[in-house]
């Protein structure tokens, strides 16, 4: 899918730039996740510093550590996985305090964890956090579920 073949002269500019198109995809993509990446931690850490600003969905900061539960990639020197060391670091880095960047936070909180509610209702999973079917319905329905 993102094979380039052997460099062409740059007099052979349509040959080049058929060639290169494949790494502009590719580098697009590459970009495209990691600033998903960086939305996901700062979700996380949002919702583990500030859960007060989540007053209806409390459990919404517990939802990061659930997240990893059975993460198998592992830190060799802390012999934690890596997700663990992520939503440890996102509970401690400070959060831009500017107001547009928290509401937007904030937002994209709330639609996360009610769309990862619903792939565990779904997927009839129970994160460690409920203690029954019913308490995650009921978390699905306060986290806006039900819109």
């Amino acid at each position: 899918m993102f094979r380039i073949k052997k460099a062409e002269p740059l007099s052979n500019i349509a040959d080049r730039r058929q060639q290169l198109d494949p790494l502009k995809v590719f580098s697009d993509t590459l970009y495209h996740e990691a600033r998903h990446c960086q939305q996901w931690f700062w979700i996380y850490a949002l919702v583990q510093q500030h859960p007060d600003n989540f007053e209806t969905i409390p459990n919404i900061a517990k939802w990061p550590a659930a997240m990893v539960h059975g993460q198998s990639a592992r830190d060799a020197t802390t012999s934690k996985s890596q997700a663990q060391t992520v939503v440890e670091l996102a509970a401690k880095q400070p959060i831009p305090a500017d107001t547009a960047t928290l509401i937007s936070l904030k937002r994209m909180a709330v639609g996360q964890y009610a769309y990862v509610l619903n792939v565990w209702r779904k997927y009839d999973y129970l994160p460690p956090y409920l203690p029954n079917r019913a308490a995650l319905e009921d978390e699905f329905q306060r986290a806006g579920g039900s819109h």
